[in-house]
């Protein structure tokens, strides 16, 4: 058993609204900011594109272009960069949060892991989900039993999937951490153990 909680102030609707929409538009924001750099590039290689397309240090969109070190930025991150921005683009960093919320609305927070699995059956497709969530969707489709899913044939069972996709736990359980951690453990428990649920609980 975890210690007693600090006493938590309540927050009112206009706070509680002010607080949920800094969440998600800093969510968002750190997806467009982040997306071109997505490309398996180490820190001194970020550095050196970034100085290449005399950005560096970053105080603004990442530049589609480093003339200065040759490299430009992934084809399909180009919406993402400085000058190009219309629109969010698609990642699994935001579908999480959407899903978790279509999952609370659909089963509310007594949600279990198969509803989990059904409601990505549902809503979206295979390519839209990485490592262990990948691995996951691949023995839903394949009607594997529901307790192997996270250990059968997935190397990332412990991997950040947890991490990425708990945020609307904590976004829907204001002053109440112990419910978010519940949500974000039955979550991560349809394709995670160990490490990969308790990050996932911890953020």
């Amino acid at each position: 058993a975890s210690a007693d909680l600090p006493k938590l102030k309540p927050l009112d609707d206009k706070q509680y609204n002010e607080r949920i929409s800094g969440a998600v538009y800093g969510r968002i924001a750190g997806i467009v900011l982040g997306k071109p750099l997505e490309m398996g590039f180490d820190m001194n290689t970020v550095k050196s594109y970034l100085q290449g397309a005399e950005a560096y240090p970053l105080n603004d969109f990442v530049p589609a272009k480093s003339e200065g070190s040759g490299m430009t930025a992934r084809n399909d991150c180009i919406f993402s960069t400085k000058g190009n921005i219309s629109f969010v683009q698609p990642d699994d960093d935001v579908n999480y949060t959407l899903l978790a919320l279509l999952l609370a609305e659909r089963y509310g927070i007594d949600f279990t892991p198969e509803n989990v699995g059904a409601n990505w059956l549902d809503n979206i497709p295979y390519h839209w989900v990485w490592c262990a969530s990948r691995q996951a969707y691949y023995h839903l489709v394949n009607s594997v039993e529901p307790r192997q899913i996270p250990t059968l044939l997935n190397p990332w069972r412990e991997c950040i999937d947890g991490q990425i996709r708990s945020d609307l736990w904590g976004y829907i359980s204001p002053a109440n951490p112990r419910r978010a951690a519940l949500g974000a453990y039955r979550d991560c428990s349809l394709s995670l153990v160990k490490n990969g649920i308790y990050g996932g609980m911890f953020t």
